[in-house]
């Protein structure tokens, strides 16, 4: 499926309660609803803000289709190269658009941001996230559901998982001075 409707998407990934993030956050329900059709390309990006130039993100997807952090996901448009100088991109992280507190505003990223590694993974994104929800970019963010003792499951994205108990015995030396007897 193309994802090129963003009131069509949005209506797909609404929360069930106005203003409240659940399986989907409210806060991409919303830019979804004001987006322009070329805003719904999602690329990994080839810099962050902590590392600079970093492609181990890209690396994993390519290799694993594993989801990259939320702090290389960006939403928005990649013009095409400008008079050969590469390619620029303008729009916001997904990490900037689902989190509180957040500033909305975007961003434009030119060559110097590597721009030419950036990878489009614009319908597997949205196909994850339909199915997954938030889990899919933020795996802290499960809702865990108890099933019995031993196991539990995701309400949102169906991830089960089992609890294992294991024993640790620790073996502690201590020196201890203690003094002499008299003779």
């Amino acid at each position: 499926m193309k994802y090129t409707n963003p009131k069509e998407l949005a209506e797909r990934v609404r929360p069930a309660e106005k203003g409240t993030s659940d399986k989907y956050s409210w806060r991409l329900h919303q830019h979804l609803l004001k987006a322009h059709p070329s805003q719904l390309q999602v690329w990994i990006s080839a810099w962050n803000g902590f590392d600079g130039h970093n492609t181990e993100d890209i690396q994993n997807w390519k290799a694993h289709k594993t989801m990259p952090r939320a702090g290389v996901l960006m939403l928005g448009l990649m013009d095409c190269d400008y008079e050969g100088q590469g390619n620029w991109f303008h729009g916001k992280s997904l990490n900037q658009i689902c989190t509180p507190g957040r500033e909305k505003h975007g961003w434009a990223f030119g060559p110097g941001h590597h721009t030419r590694e950036w990878v489009q993974i614009t319908d597997w994104f949205w196909k994850q996230y339909i199915d997954k929800g938030r889990c899919t970019f933020f795996p802290h963010e499960h809702h865990w559901l108890s099933i019995n003792a031993n196991s539990r499951k995701c309400a949102h994205c169906l991830q089960h998982q089992n609890r294992q108990i294991y024993t640790e015995r620790i073996k502690k030396r201590t020196e201890i001075w203690s003094p002499q007897a008299a003779h």
